[in-house]
């Protein structure tokens, strides 16, 4: 029974996204072996549960993430440098949801900290750190779900 669910699984049509960055992702049935992987940020396992392995949905969560993250960026140095730091802690946790999405759990935590201290205005000298950290970690990732998607094709 098993094999048969896992073949008609893996026999499902090609689908096409186009994706705001300029390249089409071709999305065929995916192949999922996430214990064969080891990626530096990204968790399958957790986008894999939330979509229960609907290349899809998989698809379109990070499209959606790839979108985000250069208006949060922008956003969070627009904000820092108008001293907006109430509003910069709002977008830390804006940020801190949809990472949490991609199983980004050490920027999930950095981001509740930033949260914190921005929105209490406290150790202003750290923000810039925090943000560049999420720069670094989000290009991070979207390689690695490049790579994943693009494997499991």
């Amino acid at each position: 029974m098993i094999k048969n669910c896992l073949k008609s699984f893996l026999d499902r049509p090609c689908r096409h996204f186009s994706w705001s960055d300029g390249f089409i992702m071709s999305i065929f049935a995916l192949r999922i072996t996430p214990g064969d992987m080891e990626y530096k940020i990204f968790k399958p396992e957790y986008l894999l549960s939330i979509t229960g392995g609907d290349r899809e949905t998989m698809a379109e969560i990070a499209g959606i993430f790839f979108n985000q993250v250069p208006e949060f960026l922008n956003d969070m140095k627009s904000l820092l440098n108008q001293e907006k730091y109430y509003e910069l802690g709002l977008l830390a946790h804006k940020a801190k949801g949809s990472v949490t999405v991609l199983g980004m759990d050490e920027a999930a935590i950095m981001l509740k900290e930033f949260e914190l201290l921005a929105k209490a205005g406290e150790q202003k000298e750290k923000y810039e750190e925090f943000i560049a950290r999420f720069k670094a970690d989000t290009d991070t990732v979207m390689a690695e779900v490049n790579d994943y998607l693009s494997k499991n094709i």
